[in-house]
């Protein structure tokens, strides 16, 4: 006789397995095991580089900085969520930055077991992503175990939720893989509501405060509890029983277990209001919320899927694509099959409570494939509840959405394997569900190539003296916060991920200094006390001036080590001499003489993208390159026009520069544009010649409160053609 396969028969052969596959000690060996194969590129090399963007992998360098400031600052008894390392010497509040501070004692212990390797951060960083996807499946495994689910339907279902393509996505942020937390948090109020009595109200009070300090999901299990209760409030039978919970629990129980959470959300808690952020613009938010259609549809990286699904996918342009929000169709096919056959009012309210989250990831506005509809959803009400104003990624709610269609999809999985049992007996049953498991894990696997190892720079000395002033200047710096936990000391800018106005001002300011650029540069920098600059690649340095610098310059850019880490980023400083033919040049758009040439190929740094009719000038210097055959003096006809505000900025002077030689200095004061001749003298002029117009009255649109615009605007350029001699209107 054929035993139920939700029975746990410790007398089969075997029982001993199976025992030691439903304990803790099992399910983490199993979990461990399973997550380092599916993981095994983003955790081996320890010092494996997970973004391989240069300077431009920005959350790379981030996230490992994450892990060294806070051990950093916890060792040496500082609160952790403020630093006046980054954004000197402003400093930045950390509560509202992804920085995970819970993983403190893993990079602690890496610390001491690589005996203070300057790479203890990077080995942590890989150490806990492993960590992080093994207690994911193991704690789903757990709970849907503790639910009633048999074995095979309990690992199907946490298999298809811990690898889904959404964490697998996000394997690089630390803040948004600890979704453990979630089913966790799950199992203790689960084993609290069977037994009032034990301390798992305690254990569920800690573990989802503890949350905050390692993601934003808390907030989250918050919301989702709260919708999971009232929807049980809606059936007599489970009102009674929560009525009932209450009163076993006793009043001393329920108070202490808040007490438990206030007490270790406390700390959190008063860094977070202390905090001043800028709030994430609304289209944040729509760039960032699911595309109805991308639920049901793998992304092009999908490698089981992406071929078959491709025309498809292309035509889901609006808002997150598959990539991300794709469910897999294990839990859309299940869940569908457990909602139908169920008749347990936990998995009913379990897809209800689903359907509420995943109605949130769409945003504020309904997309579909390649439209917005524009119709409103429910997220935008919450864009004006705090703390949910600050986010700008409705798609994560997508974690508690498929969190709970695990249970349902669970559930229609157990029925399935019961069905069998009953018709085919136990092991067709049980072979026909590991089919499906095995399917599950072959789909959830993402193939990645080994990732290049990450090595100290050769040329970062071992100690650098104060301040540092990364180049390239960015607002949001991940790789120069990575090379401060190699040197230590306070940098320009960094990177977190919600800055202040206090921020904000601050870089507006450096970003005057450093797009005006020149021999000053230096200079100004030692006067707001910097004293060593830290060059990487992505961004032509030429105007800078740092052979002039009075500043320690360390150049990573010819360093070897940093070009076997980043191959390809480095650009070549040298300017280009395209040939001129004397045709004239339109910088806009849309050229008013068809016969013009377009000015990219003359143009080597301090311009903006071309606009309609014209291109600005963004930097204190900009320079045109150009060859000619025959030497001759010539005429510069320039159609220009200044940037200036009434009342604020009133002319723009422009010094013109050939070949270094200064050929004459203008005011410009009429807004309208305007033909300007310039002079080009022969003791100038040579066969290959470089055009320089120093603006040293440039600002941005935003320093004098017109608009968001950050550019250094000097001038706007409309046309240019230079007359040779012979060819001069006289």
């Amino acid at each position: 006789m054929n035993r139920n396969p939700n029975q746990n028969g410790s007398r089969q052969p075997g029982g001993r397995v199976l025992r030691l596959v439903d304990s803790w000690y099992g399910v983490l060996l199993l979990a461990g095991l399973v997550s380092f194969v599916m993981m095994y590129h983003h955790i081996v090399p320890l010092n494996g580089i997970l973004f391989t963007d240069g300077p431009a992998g920005n959350d790379w360098g981030q996230m490992v900085w994450n892990l060294w400031f806070v051990n950093d600052a916890l060792s040496g008894g500082h609160n952790p969520y403020f630093t006046n390392l980054l954004y000197y010497p402003v400093g930045a509040n950390l509560t509202h930055h992804t920085l995970a501070a819970g993983f403190f004692p893993i990079t602690l212990l890496a610390k001491l077991v690589f005996r203070g390797d300057p790479l203890y951060p990077v080995y942590a960083y890989h150490i806990i992503i492993f960590l992080c996807f093994l207690l994911l499946l193991a704690c789903s495994y757990v709970l849907l175990r503790e639910l009633s689910f048999t074995r095979l339907a309990s690992a199907t279902a946490a298999c298809a939720y811990a690898f889904c393509d959404y964490y697998q996505v996000h394997t690089l942020h630390l803040n948004l893989i600890p979704g453990f937390f979630i089913p966790l948090t799950g199992l203790f109020l689960v084993r609290a509501y069977r037994d009032p009595q034990s301390r798992n109200l305690h254990y569920a009070a800690f573990v989802s405060a503890v949350a905050v300090y390692f993601t934003e999901y808390a907030l989250f299990i918050y919301l989702a509890v709260l919708v999971f209760a009232i929807l049980m409030l809606c059936f007599q039978e489970e009102r009674r029983g929560l009525m009932e919970f209450v009163r076993r629990s006793g009043s001393r129980r329920v108070v202490a277990s808040m007490a438990i959470f206030l007490l270790v959300l406390a700390p959190f808690g008063l860094c977070f209001f202390r905090g001043h952020v800028i709030n994430p613009a609304p289209i944040e938010t729509s760039i960032f919320s699911a595309n109805l259609a991308s639920f049901f549809i793998p992304g092009a990286e999908h490698w089981l899927l992406a071929k078959v699904f491709a025309p498809l996918n292309a035509r889901v342009t609006s808002g997150v694509p598959g990539l991300e929000a794709f469910l897999g169709y294990t839990l859309i096919v299940f869940g569908v099959l457990g909602l139908l056959s169920s008749k347990r009012r936990l998995v009913l309210c379990a897809a209800v409570t689903a359907l509420v989250f995943y109605v949130l990831c769409l945003g504020s506005t309904l997309k579909v494939f390649g439209t917005d509809t524009g119709i409103p959803m429910p997220y935008a009400i919450l864009t004006h509840i705090p703390p949910f104003d600050m986010g700008r990624t409705p798609v994560r709610f997508l974690t508690i959405g498929t969190f709970l269609v695990m249970i349902v999809a669970a559930s229609g999985i157990a029925w399935l394997q019961r069905l069998l049992w009953k018709r085919y007996g136990n092991g067709w049953a049980m072979g026909l569900i590991s089919v499906v498991l095995a399917v599950t894990a072959a789909g959830a696997y993402t193939p990645i190539p080994r990732r290049h190892a990450f090595t100290v720079p050769d040329n970062l000395p071992a100690t650098v003296s104060g301040p540092v002033f990364n180049v390239p200047l960015r607002l949001k710096d991940g790789y120069g916060a990575l090379l401060q936990t190699l040197h230590h000391q306070p940098i320009s800018t960094g990177y977190i991920a919600r800055s202040s106005p206090e921020i904000r001002q601050h870089f507006l300011e450096l970003k005057r200094i450093h797009d005006q650029g020149g021999p000053e540069f230096c200079g100004r920098l030692a006067a707001m006390g910097f004293r060593s600059v830290i060059v990487t690649g992505g961004e032509l340095l030429a105007p800078l001036q740092l052979s002039k610098c009075t500043l320690p310059v360390i150049d990573l850019r010819a360093d070897e080590s940093w070009r076997r880490d980043f191959p390809g980023r480095i650009l070549d400083e040298a300017p280009k001499f395209p040939e001129y033919n004397y045709a004239t040049i339109d910088f806009g758009l849309a050229a008013a003489n068809q016969q013009a040439e377009t000015a990219d190929k003359y143009l080597w740094y301090g311009w903006s993208e071309r606009e309609p009719a014209f291109r600005w000038t963004d930097r204190g210097v900009a320079t045109i390159t150009f060859a000619i055959k025959e030497v001759s003096p010539s005429t510069l006809r320039l159609r220009m026009a200044p940037f200036l505000a009434e009342g604020k900025l009133a002319r723009q002077r422009v010094e013109v520069q050939l070949n270094d030689q200064l050929i004459t200095s203008l005011t410009l004061s009429d807004p309208v544009p305007r033909e300007y001749e310039i002079e080009l003298p022969l003791s100038a002029l040579r066969k290959e010649n470089v055009l320089t117009f120093t603006l040293p009255d440039a600002l941005s649109p935003q320093a004098l409160g017109l608009s968001p615009d950050i550019r250094l605007l000097g001038i706007s350029v409309y046309e240019l053609v230079i007359v040779p001699g012979q060819n001069r209107l006289r």
